[in-house]
């Protein structure tokens, strides 16, 4: 393990805890002193003492599960391999410049350095904060010369909806969107029209395979549909779609998506159990081969595969595989007033919205909604805090005894638990009516975080889009995170500049020609 003394004295407890190998401290003296008197001549074959194959792990991810706890997949070299060479066989690219978006724990973001690194490509970093805010990551991409982008489809929807918003002048070249259903908005295919030699590329894979199919929109947006095909499989891998019996259904009949071929993951991380019930025996091939239950449902049209849902509750929000009985557990665990909890997603003001109907134990009393985002955000990602609680009498059933989604109440427009306070200027009374126009808040009071009624980074966005709409300035995402009520916020909205030139991001580079 190659440390330096500061980063090991911040993974000593977790090192203490875990089998770790011996730690080499690069910044002690002795250590240097051994690495100055090693030959830099490069290591001979019989030298490698533990050469890498197609079978060995190339990296473990962990995905939510139902259980309430994270399950870690599997991956191997051959199946990482396999999509690389595939991907610039068939998507060749002159974009010298890849961005990695994607967080580590998120699994495009090994293909985003494998097909950076394997290609001869620079693979572009980017900080969380412009991670998180479309404006300036468009800038950011511009001004590094990127061209090729994975992002998930509310990603992609939101560049878009910065690009047309603010007139930002770069767009990539090369745009693969994975993770959850593509939608064809308006707004994207706007993006694409204003840069016709764009292209975007819709791959489809779960965590347990990476990314086995793709389809390639046509060129010409005005042509594409509302929701594209996930395409056809790439090499080395097989797509069927079966019935409950494991029969493959005839084209244009909804069944269940399998996967089989190089593809696969090992399993679970130390889950032998899960890992039998989800990878069963394919009988379509080869004695021993295996395919993956997906639980997506699809058809055959055409020779293309269409996504048409989900099997089970699992679902994908903001290009997150999210297990709502991970979230149901964690409000049980963690507040004993509830007997029931259920969690669904809706579509709420246009944005996907996870919503927990909770049934109180009779005598208790339910924490108010900051204390059950700030106990939830401890424990889960933000991605599945939910952001809607609604309070019922008792969950409604079907008639075989199972949870009744569509008798679920809609929630009603929230109201701000706190004191209501009105605004005093003109600056708050426009900031209160746009809180309260995007997070679906009936009533704001000048000291309402817009975090705390409901808001993220995605109607971050459309507030900032609003505002310049109104106002005719440009509110930076780190100035509102900074500054969350519209009383702490009002009085910065003057010394906004106005929306003239591209925004640079301190701490970026321009590439020069030498």
């Amino acid at each position: 393990l190659l440390s330096t003394q500061n980063c090991y004295e911040k993974l000593a407890k977790d090192a203490a805890e875990v089998s770790c190998p011996p730690v080499w401290k690069l910044d002690d003296a002795s250590v240097a002193h051994h690495i100055a008197t090693l030959s830099g001549e490069s290591l001979s074959p019989h030298e490698l003492s533990s050469p890498v194959t197609a079978d060995n792990l190339v990296y473990v991810m962990y995905t939510s599960g139902s259980t309430g706890k994270p399950k870690g997949v599997s991956f191997l070299h051959g199946a990482l391999g396999n999509l690389v060479k595939w991907k610039e066989e068939h998507l060749p690219s002159n974009t010298p410049r890849v961005l990695q978006y994607s967080p580590i724990g998120f699994d495009a973001s090994a293909q985003e350095i494998a097909s950076a690194l394997c290609s001869g490509a620079s693979l572009v970093l980017t900080d969380e904060q412009t991670r998180r805010d479309s404006r300036a990551l468009l800038d950011s991409m511009h001004t590094q010369q990127v061209q090729h982008l994975f992002a998930p489809f509310v990603v992609l929807s939101s560049l878009a909806e910065a690009r047309n918003s603010f007139n930002l002048p770069g767009w990539p070249e090369a745009v693969f969107t994975a993770g959850e259903q593509l939608q064809i908005t308006p707004e994207i295919r706007s993006a694409f029209m204003a840069h016709p030699n764009a292209r975007l590329h819709n791959f489809y894979g779960p965590t347990e395979a990476h990314v086995v199919s793709n389809y390639s929109m046509p060129a010409d947006p005005a042509q594409w549909s509302e929701f594209p095909p996930i395409g056809e499989p790439i090499w080395n891998t097989q797509l069927y779609i079966l019935d409950k019996s494991l029969n493959l259904v005839p084209d244009g009949i909804v069944g269940e998506l399998y996967i089989a071929g190089i593809g696969l993951a090992r399993g679970y991380l130390d889950k032998p159990a899960m890992t039998a019930e989800k990878f069963v025996a394919c009988p379509f091939t080869h004695a021993g081969a295996r395919m993956y239950r997906t639980g997506d449902l699809a058809r055959r049209r055409h020779g293309q595969i269409d996504f048409m849902g989900r099997a089970d509750e699992q679902v994908k929000l903001r290009g997150f595989r999210i297990e709502m009985g991970e979230i149901e557990a964690a409000l049980l665990k963690y507040f004993d007033c509830f007997a029931q909890a259920a969690v669904i997603v809706r579509d709420i003001n246009g944005i996907q919205s996870l919503i927990a109907y909770l049934v109180v134990y009779p005598n208790h009393s339910a924490p108010a909604r900051e204390v059950l985002v700030s106990t939830l955000s401890a424990y889960l990602p933000e991605y599945m805090v939910p952001g809607y609680f609604v309070h019922v009498d008792q969950l409604p059933l079907t008639s075989h005894g199972k949870l009744d989604r569509r008798a679920l109440p809609l929630p009603e427009a929230r109201t701000s638990e706190k004191t209501y306070r009105a605004p005093s200027t003109e600056n708050e009374t426009l900031l209160c009516q746009l809180f309260s126009e995007i997070t679906g808040t009936e009533v704001v009071s000048v000291d309402d975080s817009f975090f705390a009624i409901g808001g993220h980074s995605l109607l971050a966005m459309r507030l900032i889009a609003r505002l310049r709409a109104l106002h005719g300035s440009v509110l930076p995402l780190r100035t509102l995170f900074e500054f969350t009520t519209p009383e702490t916020l009002a009085p910065h909205l003057d010394s906004l500049e106005d929306d003239d030139e591209p925004m640079l991001i301190r701490g970026f580079g321009r590439i020069t020609e030498n």
